[in-house]
């Protein structure tokens, strides 16, 4: 019984030094990721310049009435490289970040479908995401 007990309060002591998870409480955050340009859906349609090496977050928030973004794709392939985004987004926003790999212009583009009720009607609509990336 004492080896039980024992072994309890090591856990626990532990635990609370952040050594060990515990179930339903959330981990404390890593150090936060840190991008040289952060584009949102108010770019559309607009031009970033980065040169080689910096890193840009896409930070697109759905339209209201709309799903969030998907389909994000960057064209050329190679201009700009997908890399990990450790952020967490919230409901209805959807992140990806890239790093400049080296000279050229790329479009990122995305797109959001209006978010209809099942069983109704849904207009034949589609937001569209289009930022051209020069990168020298």
């Amino acid at each position: 019984m004492r080896r039980l007990l024992v072994t309890a309060l090591t856990v626990l002591a532990l635990a609370g030094c952040g050594r060990l998870p515990v179930p339903g409480v959330p981990s404390p955050p890593g150090p936060a990721q840190h991008f040289d340009v952060v584009a949102t859906e108010r770019d559309s349609g607009g031009q970033l310049n980065l040169r080689a090496g910096q890193t840009l977050e896409l930070v697109l928030a759905a339209p209201k009435g709309f799903q969030p973004w998907q389909g994000v794709q960057v064209r050329p392939p190679g201009v700009l490289v997908p890399i990990p985004d450790t952020a967490t987004a919230e409901r209805g926003v959807t992140l990806a970040a890239f790093r400049a790999a080296g000279p050229g212009s790329a479009e990122i583009s995305a797109y959001s479908a209006p978010d209809c009720p099942a069983n109704r009607a849904c207009p034949a609509i589609v937001a569209v995401f289009n930022l051209k990336v020069v990168v020298t």
